[in-house]
């Protein structure tokens, strides 16, 4: 502007000619043109810079969307088969649940009527044993009623015979006494011998009376033995009765006794029958119960389906909404693709300007050469004109000490690139030789710096000479975190816990309970410290260390701890510690969500410490990082940027080839992954450079990236050969 001014005012006298003063006004317009054009040129440029990296976002967007749609649609799917499957699994459990209670409840009912059969036959053999004792009873009481009418029959008889018992006896004594009588007339007779006839009468009359005596005599003992025998005949059925009636009171009680047991049976089997009754209701009521399940279950699926259809109509809406956001993003890829054209016609009309303006220089070297042939026409504006030359020189001066000044910031932001791009990598290559990376943070009690894990030997003397050393360091940490609330934590504080510490882990001995809660106490307070202020990774590495020193970790979440050693995974000692903790069990969710944090390298770090290499390759982690770090290149971003990006690839590559090393891993696999973006970023290289070239701008800046990024390019290139090198001979 200082120029057009200069230019304008030098040429505004009145000595210039007319068609000179309206060239050099169009020269005037044809500048502001060029520079509105330039203006509106850069103006579409971060246009579509933000609108290209509003389409990456977009695009992002999209494939996100696309990403949870096949997810949903997986998760649906999924869904919808294991409800199917549950559904014949179901229907298969209900089939066979159904087919089991019908076995049941037929072969109880098959039960049931089986008993119930022995029921009746019971009863029917029941029966029969009653009418048979009734029928034997009456039978009994006949063979009684015959007994008592043999017994009366009996004592008639013996009252008979007693009753000729008597008469006989009385038959005797009359015997006797016809005999004595009988005696004394013989007596008599003899001594009455002088009546013979008499005698001879009495003679004659005796032998008869005799002969009737004997007689009667025998029948009386005829009827006598008779009487016996039919006495004794009477006597031996009445025992023979006697034993019938014993005989049929035994087999009355034994049929009585049997008959309690069948009624005890009948009572048995009629309460087995209600508790099968009792079961058959119980089963009944399981089975609606079953019933009522089932059609809870049904109702289920019925409300899952429909669910299941709300979810299928969501992801009908949803991929209706992404093929209208399709359209739109195809439709703004359209607007993209006039824009390009129209900056293509731009850069066209800049050229066509360019090549006017030339021409206008052209012709303003021909009207200088006119005024070459008026400059005695110019003598009378010397003056002005030496008074303009030397405010012109005075701007050149202070546009030289500008361009210097210029030059001196474009050499700082070079060495500040530097010291940029140096960071960067220590702090993506991680901790080396056992430095940490420093942190700001001035509410941290631990403020964190680059400090050596130095040994320093007094503290390792004293801790070695120590009875116990546990209690000296924990008095000097209580004595440490004391100045918490006073701020006076500095680096010394710092080092001194860390370095103590960690000489405490390498002493072997156990920790007292009493110390060991003194250390929980402290280690409470600390986390709880921690969790309330800001903090850096320092500060979560000394609490770890202290956690694993005093053996404190089970007072705390696995998953709580897991967070800080998040925070300290590029350590060196991060795996260290978590075994020390007792966090191995934990470690392969750790590594995953390290991956997903896009840390690979702490997780290779903590797969190959802990052996995991086969759950969690580490090439695959390489591989993603790598594919993680490529440059999604856009020829309408800025050069410095597009160099800068270059460059950090070629960093990460970088990073890569020194893990590999570090790791003791076989840098084979990715020997053609870094050739091929090796070609990849020469093309780009060679890219930029042909295009700062063609625009014939000088900017610093870009250029000493570029030089940068080919020499990091060779570097990379060395190290890729050497790796090659290396190979053969492990083949060999």
């Amino acid at each position: 502007m200082a120029a057009s001014e200069f230019s304008t005012g030098c040429y505004s006298s009145e000595l210039i000619p007319p068609h000179i003063r309206a060239t050099l006004r169009q020269l005037h317009c044809h500048s502001s043109l060029i520079a509105s054009s330039a203006r509106h040129y850069q103006e579409i440029e971060a246009h579509l810079d933000s609108a290209a990296a509003t389409m990456d976002e977009r695009r992002r967007e999209l494939e996100l969307k696309e990403k949870e749609l096949e997810i949903a649609r997986t998760a649906v799917e999924r869904r919808s088969l294991e409800l199917d499957a549950r559904e014949e699994a179901f229907e298969l459990v209900q089939k066979k649940e159904i087919a089991n209670m019908r076995k049941h409840m037929e072969a109880e009912k098959e039960s049931v009527e089986r008993n119930l059969r022995e029921l009746e036959e019971k009863e029917e053999e029941l029966e029969m044993l009653g009418s048979y004792i009734e029928e034997r009873g009456i039978v009994v009481r006949e063979k009684e009623l015959a007994v008592e009418a043999k017994e009366k029959e009996i004592e008639r008889i013996s009252i008979d015979l007693k009753s000729r018992e008597g008469e006989l006896e009385k038959n005797l004594g009359e015997l006797r006494a016809k005999g004595e009588g009988f005696i004394e007339e013989t007596e008599s007779g003899i001594h009455d011998h002088n009546n013979p006839r008499s005698l001879r009468k009495s003679f004659e009359e005796q032998p008869k009376e005799l002969e009737i005596s004997r007689k009667e005599m025998e029948t009386v003992a005829t009827s006598l033995s008779n009487t016996i025998s039919e006495l004794q005949a009477k006597e031996k059925q009445l025992i023979k009765v006697r034993n019938l009636i014993a005989q049929y009171t035994v087999e009355c009680e034994l049929k009585e006794k049997q008959l309690c047991m069948a009624d005890r049976v009948l009572q048995d089997k009629e309460r087995d029958l209600g508790s099968v009754q009792q079961v058959l209701e119980e089963r009944r009521e399981e089975l609606v119960g079953k019933e009522k399940i089932l059609g809870y279950l049904r109702n289920c699926l019925a409300e899952q389906s429909n669910e299941l259809d709300l979810r299928r109509n969501e992801m009908e809406k949803i991929t209706k909404l992404l093929s209208v956001s399709s359209s739109e993003l195809r439709s703004k890829e359209r607007e993209i693709a006039e824009a390009r054209n129209s900056i293509t016609v731009c850069n066209a009309e800049y050229e066509l300007k360019e090549k006017q303006l030339g021409m206008v220089v052209e012709k303003l070297q021909l009207k200088e050469k006119e005024m070459c042939s008026v400059q005695h026409r110019l003598e009378e504006c010397g003056q002005e004109l030496e008074s303009k030359q030397n405010l012109l020189g005075s701007l050149l001066s202070i546009l030289d000490l500008l361009r210097e000044k210029v030059g001196a910031k474009e050499e700082e932001l070079g060495s500040l690139q530097k010291s940029i791009d140096e960071q960067r990598n220590q702090k993506e290559a991680g901790t080396v030789d056992g430095a940490l990376p420093c942190e700001s943070n001035p509410d941290s009690p631990l403020k964190e710096t680059s400090l050596p894990y130095l040994i320093d030997d007094e503290i390792s003397t004293a801790i070695q000479q120590s009875p116990d050393p546990a209690k000296m360091i924990l008095d000097q940490l209580k004595e440490s975190m004391s100045q918490i609330d006073a701020k006076k934590y500095n680096q010394t504080v710092v080092r001194k816990c860390i370095v103590t510490l960690e000489q405490l882990l390498g002493v072997s001995g156990k920790v007292s309970p009493e110390m060991e809660e003194a250390a929980t106490r402290l280690a409470i307070a600390w986390r709880g410290y921690l969790s309330q202020a800001a903090h850096g990774t320092v500060d979560v590495l000394a609490f770890l260390l202290f956690v694993a020193a005093f053996g404190v970790g089970s007072h705390f979440e696995a998953e709580d701890t897991l967070q800080l050693v998040e925070e300290i995974a590029h350590h060196e000692r991060a795996p260290e510690l978590c075994r020390s903790i007792g966090l191995a069990k934990w470690i392969p969710g750790l590594i995953q969500r390290l991956s997903e944090k896009n840390m690979h390298m702490e997780a290779i770090r903590f797969t190959l410490a802990f052996k995991l290499a086969e759950k969690f390759p580490p090439n695959l982690f390489l591989l993603d990082y790598l594919e993680k770090t490529r440059i999604f290149e856009n020829g309408n971003d800025l050069l410095e940027s597009q160099c800068q990006a270059l460059n950090n690839h070629l960093d990460s590559l970088k990073v890569i080839s020194q893990r590999v090393a570090g790791f003791g891993l076989d840098p084979s696999f990715l020997n053609q992954k870094i050739s091929n973006h090796l070609q990849e970023l020469e093309t780009g290289v060679g890219r930029k450079r042909s295009c700062l070239i063609a625009t014939g701008l000088v900017i610093q800046s870009p250029l000493h990236a570029g030089a940068t990024l080919s020499g990091n390019i060779l570097e990379l290139g060395s190290w890729n050969q050497q790796g090659q090198s290396n190979k053969r001979p492990k083949k060999s």
